[in-house]
């Protein structure tokens, strides 16, 4: 199955921080990412993106700031109601 997307709006600022939106399958997900220049060991896989946040309307689907917080369950997390809280020793689960 081959998904159609569409890249609505970006910016970034001075702080490393790009925010954005996504158009797939007839919804919109909004995202916000903290990258660097070079890799680190707070991010993703070890790499350049240290928090990245996607939400669908008001609901966070996917999470992750030095650690992952809320993942994705898998690709049928469109409607935002498959999201999986996973927290981190001393996290909530419930995003504040």
């Amino acid at each position: 199955m081959q998904n159609d997307l569409t890249l609505t709006a970006t910016e970034q600022n001075e702080m490393n921080w790009t925010t954005g939106a996504v158009q797939t399958n007839g919804q919109t997900y909004t995202y916000s990412v903290k990258h660097f220049d070079e890799p680190s060991c707070y991010g993703i896989r070890n790499g350049r993106v240290s928090k990245l946040e996607i939400r669908l309307a008001d609901q966070v689907v996917l999470n992750y700031s030095r650690g992952w917080d809320v993942r994705a369950q898998d690709a049928a997390a469109a409607d935002g109601t498959c999201a999986r809280r996973t927290p981190r020793p001393g996290r909530s689960a419930t995003p504040s």
